[in-house]
């Protein structure tokens, strides 16, 4: 999708250098993308013709380039916003989703620790994106005349995804247990020793000399 928010930028709003543009992604969705990805974009749309190089205004920093869209490029992004979505988000979308397929491959201890750290994880990812949420919804309150502003609203939709998340894991953990109950071998019971007193009696009995 990066392509396509890049291409719709330069598109809408003229030529842009890598840093506006990912400073304008990371306010338009909160995710937080690196300066490389937007480059190795940007040199992939310029091999493919969607995008080339332009020179620098006089008064702007030298050492960043702007890019703007060619021809090409707005017919691709173009053709990609007026088209039907068909492709659904991969049920193994993420690492904590790959390995979950083989938990019952796996033992016990090691399954308890990866549902243990994807709780966490989608914790941390909760309270940042909570935090997020705030901040956007503070900056569009102080707008009076602003454009539409879709990021409070993303914020909440990705929110509730972490929510649905939540409830998962936890429905994975009680599976996981119940699991991990009826396929864990019971320990071998341990031999009971003797009493003391049994113990010093046989061995008494052992020392005697025969008669």
């Amino acid at each position: 999708m990066m392509r396509y928010m890049i291409l719709g930028l330069l598109r809408h709003h003229g030529a842009r250098h890598g840093y506006a543009l990912m400073k304008e992604i990371r306010a338009r969705t909160g995710v937080q993308v690196s300066i490389g990805s937007i480059y190795r974009e940007l040199a992939r749309l310029v091999r493919e013709g969607l995008a080339r190089s332009t020179p620098n205004p006089p008064e702007a920093d030298p050492r960043r380039a702007p890019y703007e869209i060619t021809a090409d490029g707005i017919a691709v992004f173009e053709t990609w916003l007026s088209a039907t979505p068909t492709k659904t988000q991969a049920p193994f979308h993420d690492e904590f989703s790959a390995r979950a397929f083989f938990l019952g491959q796996a033992e016990p201890a090691v399954g308890r620790k990866l549902i243990e750290r994807w709780r966490e994880e989608l914790g941390l990812q909760g309270k940042t994106l909570e935090r997020a949420r705030d901040v956007a919804a503070t900056a569009d309150r102080a707008r009076d005349l602003s454009p539409l502003v879709l990021l409070p609203f993303f914020l909440r939709r990705r929110l509730r995804q972490v929510a649905v998340d939540l409830e998962f894991v936890e429905e994975l953990e009680s599976a996981h247990e119940r699991w991990a109950a009826a396929h864990t071998q019971p320990a071998e019971p341990r031999p009971r020793r003797p009493p003391v007193a049994q113990r010093a009696r046989s061995q008494a009995q052992r020392a005697r000399p025969a008669s």
